[in-house]
């Protein structure tokens, strides 16, 4: 048996794959470059502050404990709603359903997924964030940091499932250009349809 390929296929196809990575990856650059900052100025407040910060919150002492609890439980009620109900395969073929293959603009789906996944990761980050400025507990917000790396890694690779995917559905089949737009030969108007002679007549 010999297996015959369309010249230029693989090359066409690794194209369109290449093109729907680098659109995953940009929405997780700029997500991770907001937690990184965020985090590096969360842990450099002085000590001081952070205190004063502890002794004012809004949920001190054993408050602030309980409101830590569950605010990191919600967020990881997001993060598992979003990995298992919101980013998988499954769901996105039953919304967009045949329509993928029909869309030549697959590639800005591929890109909302990206960025409605990195979204999710920034939910995670506010959840972390509210949580420091609520209690003051700068240590509770390490739970959350890991929560964030965890969760960054496994909606990147959702993110990948679908864009590999979306680069399998079959590519549209291209316009066909209306008769006046091909250069037909034998192609009338059809206001000069009626000028010339009738059928059967013999010719001039």
């Amino acid at each position: 048996m010999h297996s015959f390929t369309v010249p230029g296929a693989a090359a066409v196809y690794a194209r369109v794959m290449d093109d729907l990575v680098t659109r995953r990856r940009i929405p997780f650059v700029v997500v991770g470059t907001v937690v990184a900052v965020v985090a590096v100025a969360i842990f450099r407040l002085p000590e001081l502050f952070v205190s004063g910060l502890r002794r004012d919150a809004m949920l001190p002492g054993s408050s602030g404990i309980w409101g830590f609890r569950i605010l990191l439980v919600v967020a990881v009620g997001q993060v598992l709603f979003g990995g298992y109900r919101v980013l998988r395969t499954e769901r996105l073929a039953a919304i967009e359903g045949e329509r993928i293959s029909s869309d030549p603009r697959r590639d800005r789906l591929a890109s909302t997924v990206a960025w409605v996944a990195a979204g999710m990761v920034g939910l995670t980050l506010a959840y972390g964030v509210a949580t420091f400025v609520l209690t003051g507990l700068r240590a509770g917000f390490w739970a959350f940091l890991a929560l964030i790396v965890a969760q960054g890694l496994w909606y990147y690779r959702l993110a990948g499932d679908a864009a590999r995917w979306l680069g399998r559905r079959p590519a549209p089949p291209a316009p066909l250009k209306p008769a006046w737009e091909r250069g037909d030969a034998d192609y009338t108007p059809p206001l000069a349809r009626g000028l010339g002679p009738p059928p059967g007549a013999p010719a001039a």
